[in-house]
């Protein structure tokens, strides 16, 4: 079959589709991809600001008042662990001490007071002391 035939049957198939046109550089421009983009995403934003406003659903506020305990705790179960980790590194300072001490000696001289420092500045690190820290304003250094 001749190829013209082709374009022939598109042709009177689409002849009344105002999308065809048979010269391209007679078309109108239309909007560049960033512009697209930039529309979509104010619509994507509109939307969303929409669904914070819109009333919830029964399963929604379940879920909302399931997460809440479910972050405290997880922070909790963070707290745990700080802790624990404080904890057994100061297990390993005690165990370690007069190692720690002797190092220090041969260095700076006065292993005591750094074994002492370095204590004090691991129970620092625990909540319940960075808590109080906060409350007084700096807390007290040792």
């Amino acid at each position: 079959m001749n190829k013209n035939c082709f374009y022939l049957l598109a042709a009177l198939v689409h002849r009344n589709n105002p999308d065809i046109i048979p010269e391209a550089t007679d078309a109108a421009s239309g909007n560049t991809r960033n512009n697209i983009r930039k529309k979509v995403a104010a619509i994507r934003a509109d939307e969303v600001n929409k669904e914070k406003v819109a009333l919830q659903t029964n399963r929604g506020k379940i879920e909302e008042s399931m997460m809440s305990p479910k972050a405290i705790l997880m922070q909790q179960s963070a707290s745990l662990q700080e802790i624990e980790g404080v904890k057994e590194q100061l297990m390993m300072m005690k165990e370690f001490k007069s190692s720690f001490v002797n190092m220090h000696n041969k260095s700076s001289g006065d292993g005591e007071s750094e074994y002492n420092k370095t204590v004090c500045s691991m129970l620092q690190e625990l909540p319940i002391m960075k808590k109080h820290k906060g409350n007084d304003g700096g807390g007290t250094n040792n």
